[in-house]
């Protein structure tokens, strides 16, 4: 067991999963679970409230019956997920277990999160050197870029990445 002490300096991944099939119920969702502490799974995705599988004859469990068991909410759009204040920006990652028409979609909508995280990072950059670009010379000295801080958003992708090499080389170029 983990004292409370240990847990206040454990840092805590929170991953959102993105469909909830028969992967995400009998593979991602129980190890990510079996993480805790170190893993926080802050999101469910799925478009139906009840998942269904053709790999098991087992039934799957629905939306409302994870988010009780995995205590975090549900969402039926990864843009619903991404717009809700308290989830989408704090966020480290996603495990993407759609359906493989689906991949392309979902990533797009994770990268344009990541991409618009990056953007805000490097706008209050900006505007806390006063507008002046980190490259430009100060008083006769080039000044170093600073590091930008953001909360970087991380993407699994089961495979295959997209349904076509048009569709995987977008996301790639992102």
């Amino acid at each position: 067991a983990v004292s409370s002490e240990t847990m206040t300096t454990i840092a805590r991944s929170r991953v959102a999963v993105i469909g909830c099939g028969w992967w995400a119920q009998g593979w991602h969702l129980p190890h990510l679970a079996e993480n805790a502490p170190h893993v926080v799974i802050a999101a469910i995705v799925d478009p139906s409230p009840l998942p269904i599988s053709t790999l098991s004859s087992s039934p799957l469990l629905s939306l409302v019956e994870l988010s009780k068991k995995y205590a975090c909410p549900y969402y039926s759009s990864v843009e619903e997920m991404l717009a809700d204040s308290a989830v989408g920006p704090t966020l480290d990652g996603a495990i993407v277990a759609t359906s493989h028409a689906s991949h392309f979609q979902v990533g797009m909508a994770l990268l344009k999160e990541g991409i618009k995280r990056r953007s805000i990072a490097e706008a209050v950059e900006k505007k806390q050197q006063g507008g002046i670009d980190s490259d430009t010379a100060v008083a006769g000295k080039k000044r170093s870029r600073p590091q930008i801080f953001h909360r970087a958003l991380h993407i699994l992708m089961e495979k295959p990445m997209t349904c076509s090499v048009d569709e995987a080389l977008v996301l790639r170029a992102r």
